[in-house]
């Protein structure tokens, strides 16, 4: 078994709540994917495709170092989730999701991605 292999199964693990008894780290929440979709120009409209994931994530508030070295981008007020990266949904592209966890939707600033050589292991988003 690969070391990607094996760190990708802790992860699994760690999200999934089943790496140590008693450890609950994870919760879950729905992740909003929203595809931007055609200009009407009769309407002024623009038809966009929203597509729901169930995913499970773990919840963070930025450290003070992380907002002061943010120099304003990072509020006090965001916060940093962490979750598996989704297939089919492209990070670069997530200003416009959204994620819910309980009774909180959030938009999606900013994601991070951790990767090892070619293995995508964990999203950091920015959240407010």
């Amino acid at each position: 078994m690969s070391i990607n292999a094996t760190v990708s199964g802790v992860i699994d693990q760690l999200f999934a709540n089943t790496l140590a008894s008693g450890l609950t780290l994870s919760k879950s929440a729905t992740y909003t994917s929203v595809a931007q979709g055609d200009y009407t120009p009769l309407t002024g409209a623009i038809s966009n495709t929203e597509t729901t994931y169930s995913i499970n994530v773990i919840e963070q508030e930025f450290t003070g170092r992380d907002i002061e070295e943010a120099a304003g981008m990072i509020t006090e007020t965001d916060r940093k989730v962490l979750m598996k990266p989704i297939s089919g949904v492209d990070p670069s592209d997530a200003t416009d999701d959204r994620i819910t966890i309980g009774s909180r939707t959030m938009q999606i600033l900013n994601v991070s991605q951790t990767s090892m050589g070619s293995t995508n292991l964990v999203w950091t988003l920015q959240c407010r």
